[in-house]
């Protein structure tokens, strides 16, 4: 499943890949000192989850950790959205980024 997992007080976002999203998010919070928010998961694959952060490069903070900005919430993966809106969302993105 890919997940987002917010650190508010570092306005960061995580977006990742777990089996169980609940547990991973609970890891993060037992080795980072900052609270850490599961927000949502969905279902997808490593394929679909790399190319959010393809998408998302240019606000790569350190590994799989971003900004958490305007222009990321507009992948709207932390808020109610189904798998299959984030997914054409992805395939608009990638057609209107082809050279």
């Amino acid at each position: 499943m890919i997940y987002s997992a917010k650190a508010e007080e570092l306005g960061l976002i995580k977006i990742g890949f777990s089996k169980d999203p609940e547990s991973r998010a609970y890891t993060l919070n037992q080795i980072i000192p900052n609270k850490i928010e599961l927000l949502k998961s969905i279902k997808g694959t490593l394929e679909i989850e790399k190319a959010i952060h393809f998408k998302f490069q240019h606000l790569r903070k350190k590994g799989e950790w971003f900004h958490l900005t305007e222009e990321l919430k507009t992948l709207k993966i932390h808020k109610r959205e189904s798998y299959d809106d984030v997914i054409q969302r992805l395939i608009d993105f990638n057609k209107n980024n082809k050279k």
